[in-house]
Order: structure tokens, then C-alpha cells, then sequence
């Protein structure tokens, strides 16, 4: 996605943030955005599309906590996941985030492996199309395997309910 126009939330994903939000749960957006670096993507374009997530998530009563992205080419930084430099900027701007009671919530190895280093508990959001990603993920355990954000999100809220 390059346009704020082309951004489609899934099925449930703003009623599931707003069940976070519900539940005092900070929901923050650590994203890799190698597209900026490539150029596919200008910066201002970036922001533009976060601005539109953050106004469909409006909509539907939700909002994020924060959203930090890396817009780096791999192994150009440390805070391109799989490293944990955005999740340490996240804390650094909010020290009440505690890493040990934290779930991070992803779709790919890279998530996952950030999550571990962090000592997170890692949700895998499972899509049969990316078999390869999962296959990597499985060097690192998670604690569950959801179908969709929603999913997670329940399991993730499950004992606090």
C-alpha cells in the first residue's frame, strides 16, 4: 500500500483494538516500512495512511497508544524488527510499558523474534499464505496461534475477563 485510499482494515481488526482499549491495554503499532527506503513510499505518504488508520479505528470507537515504524532497508539500523529498537523508543516515550507483562501480536518470524529478545509473550496471527514466514517462526515458540487479529485479542484478554 502506498496510498492512505488503498488501506482496508481486516475483518474485526477495529473492534478488537477497541476491546484492548476497553481493557486498559496500550495498543501500539511497531511496524517495518522498507517501502520508505525503496522509495515506494514518501514519508509524508506514511503518515498519511497511519492518520487514516487511526481515523477508520476512530470510527469504530478504537484507537492506538502509538505507532512507530522503521523505514530502513534490512540490517540498516536497530530498530527494523527483528531488533528491538522501536519497542525500546515505544518505552522510552511511555515507561510504564512493561515488557515482561506484555503481548506482542504478529504475523511474521520477525515479530516473533523481536518478542522473545523483549521477553514478550508472542501471538502468531497464522495466514497459510506466508507458510515460509511461519516456518521460521517455529525456532522461536509462541504462546498461541490466532486466525485474526480478533482471535489474539480474545485469547490475549481472556485471563483479565
Amino acid at each position: 500500500m502506498t496510498r492512505p485510499d488503498e488501506l482496508v482494515l481486516l475483518p474485526r481488526a477495529a473492534e478488537a483494538i477497541a476491546r484492548l482499549n476497553a481493557a486498559r491495554c496500550r495498543a501500539i503499532v511497531v511496524t517495518n516500512q522498507r517501502g520508505v527506503a525503496l522509495g515506494r513510499i514518501g514519508e509524508d505518504d506514511l503518515t498519511a495512511v497511519h492518520r487514516r488508520l487511526e481515523a477508520e479505528l476512530a470510527k469504530a470507537g478504537a484507537h492506538l497508544d502509538g505507532i512507530y515504524a522503521c523505514t530502513h532497508s534490512e540490517r540498516a539500523c536497530h530498530c527494523r524488527k527483528p531488533e528491538t529498537g522501536l519497542f525500546a523508543r515505544a518505552r522510552s516515550d511511555d515507561p510504564r510499558i512493561d515488557y515482561a507483562d506484555s503481548t506482542v501480536i504478529g504475523d511474521s518470524w520477525r515479530d516473533m523474534e523481536a518478542a522473545a529478545a523483549l521477553g514478550c509473550r508472542r501471538v502468531l496471527i497464522a495466514d497459510p499464505l506466508r507458510r515460509r514466514d511461519q516456518a521460521r517462526v517455529s525456532r522461536v515458540p509462541v504462546e498461541h496461534v490466532a486466525a485474526s487479529l480478533w482471535d489474539a485479542v480474545e485469547w490475549m484478554l481472556r485471563p483479565l475477563v
